[in-house]
């Protein structure tokens, strides 16, 4: 299972980048963090991408 967050630069989009960090350490699983920012697209990226 992959553990999928959305982020968004706000204290709240930390916060659950966060959280979706130690669950997916918890779960020994891939993290997919969906980006997004006003007025551009979306993008995603795999945690073994940044690795």
């Amino acid at each position: 299972m992959t553990v999928v967050v959305g982020y968004l630069a706000t204290p709240e989009g930390r916060e659950g980048l966060s959280s979706a960090v130690v669950e997916a350490r918890r779960r020994g699983t891939d993290l997919v963090v969906v980006v997004s920012e006003k007025g551009r697209p979306a993008t995603a990226m795999r945690s073994s991408e940044t690795s």
